[in-house]
């Protein structure tokens, strides 16, 4: 390496920016050697191999993208594959990520610049009876070379690692699964869309430009490859991201980026309700520390609020055996869960009145208060005795859980009639220890029994007298 401003990879990528972006420190020597000898530079193994032995060489300067592109697993896999000597025997295709979806990609049948296996047809296999709109234009393969003389499966390999996204991805294995790199003898075919819009330059996110660098970012990775020997958690890296002024990185994503960054160097241990801990390898043995998380994943706090409501409405206790004929605010808040009504307090200040659940809130517990026990509440049933008389409205409403069921609705008004009965001050008589009018209600029955030896007549009276109590009053003369 001439200088540390100059890249150390310079003349041996084409790719490489030169002396118009930042360098970077890499410590990947090791993988550094290893590509050089599949890639015969002997002038970059002979000056890495004693001082990596030795332990004098520890780190070299770099673009960040000089070096994925050099040690870059398909990019030495492509390689080996165009200088190894070709085989009489065909070799078997190589299992594609889409294979594992149920379906295999064949350059036969399906479209090569497709992001999914799809079904590609030539006009001339579609059936004559086909309409015409309903046939995707699509042609085959019918050359090795370009008109510039480049091989046309390198041209297409190149377009793949620019566009560095999954559909360059998902083109790039099945041109690499491809028998001998020629696709005119694999009768390779494609949507003629669909290659127009693969030779279009894509737009990613992990595509570092002058006007999308991080530089935050940057110098976040410069600090943790400053102190290898710390033990940091992801708290305390997104504090030094945001110190260096980064905001659009959230704690995850800031976590995946180190991750992509330093690859096998480092280890993340996580543990729900734990801030993950990142330490490099050289370091593993020292002592760990754990730092509570504020901000717990989310699908674990969702999971762990659900199961506390659940708990809180279980343990409700409901009785079965009767029906409230009135309803006021306290009984229907009273099978409901009192943690929930808090969150959706959190959630609008309108779910509040006055200090207590709103009626909304309280709808919304009960909702939540009937699915948990299958059972409807008295809320419910109040709702569902209040449209008694329309009973499609009824069912619609008891989808959304808002009232009961119908038939629920039949069992109240049933176990009402019951109890009506029952009580005798609904049939205007009144207990004569109360006090009050004298009332007397008479009723006859009559009844006539006819037999093979007899006949019987029956003629009953009945009658029930009420009246005021009898008070004494004494005067003193």
């Amino acid at each position: 390496m001439a200088a540390e401003e100059d890249c150390f990879f310079n003349g041996k990528i084409p790719s490489c920016p030169g002396p118009k972006e930042k360098l970077s420190k890499c410590s990947r020597i090791q993988k550094i050697i290893e590509a050089s000898e599949l890639r015969d530079h002997l002038d970059i193994h002979d000056s890495l191999e004693p001082g990596y032995t030795s332990g004098t060489v520890t780190h070299v300067y770099c673009h960040k993208n000089c070096v994925s592109t050099y040690v870059s697993p398909q990019n030495l896999a492509h390689l080996y594959h165009k200088r190894k000597p070709h085989s009489s025997l065909k070799p078997e295709p190589k299992r594609l990520r889409s294979e594992m979806k149920g379906k295999r990609f064949d350059f036969k049948k399906h479209c090569m610049f497709c992001l999914d296996v799809t079904e590609c047809k030539l006009d001339s296999e579609y059936d004559a009876k086909t309409p015409a709109q309903y046939r995707v234009p699509s042609s085959m393969v019918v050359t090795t070379d370009t008109c510039d003389g480049q091989v046309y499966i390198d041209t297409l390999i190149q377009k793949c690692i620019e566009r560095n996204d999954d559909l360059g991805r998902a083109v790039h294995d099945r041109l690499l699964a491809a028998a001998g790199g020629d696709l005119v003898a694999a009768e390779a075919r494609y949507h003629r869309k669909c290659s127009c819009l693969f030779h279009k330059p894509a737009v990613s996110k992990d595509d570092y430009s002058d006007s999308m660098v991080d530089t935050a970012l940057l110098q976040t990775l410069e600090v943790l490859e400053q102190y290898r020997t710390q033990i940091w958690n992801t708290v305390e890296i997104m504090d030094v991201y945001e110190q260096k002024g980064g905001a659009n990185l959230s704690r995850r994503t800031l976590l995946e980026k180190v991750e992509s960054h330093f690859g096998d160097e480092i280890l993340s241990f996580h543990s729900p309700g734990i801030a993950t801990l990142v330490v490099f390898k050289n370091s593993v043995a020292n002592t760990l520390k754990i730092v509570n998380a504020e901000d717990e994943d989310e699908d674990v706090t969702l999971k762990k609020l659900g199961k506390e409501i659940a708990q809180e409405l279980k343990a409700v206790k409901r009785e079965l055996t009767s029906y409230d004929v009135h309803i006021d605010k306290p009984s229907a808040t009273e099978c409901t869960s009192n943690l929930l009504h808090k969150l959706l307090s959190k959630v609008h200040p309108n779910f509040t009145s006055d200090s207590s659940p709103s009626l909304s809130s309280i709808m919304v517990g009960n909702i939540v208060a009937s699915v948990t026990a299958n059972q409807p509440t008295p809320l419910q049933i109040a709702l569902g005795v209040l449209m008694s008389e329309h009973k499609s409205v009824i069912n619609m409403l008891y989808k959304f859980r808002i009232t009961c069921s119908y038939d629920e609705v039949r069992r109240f008004l049933r176990s009402a009639a019951v109890q009506a009965a029952r009580d005798t001050a609904l049939s205007g008589l009144t207990d004569a220890s109360v006090g009050g009018l004298v009332q007397v209600i008479i009723d006859n029955f009559d009844a006539v029994i006819h037999s093979q030896n007899c006949r019987l007549d029956c003629h009953n009276l009945a009658m029930v007298v009420s009246r005021d109590t009898v008070q004494t009053y004494t005067f003193n003369s």
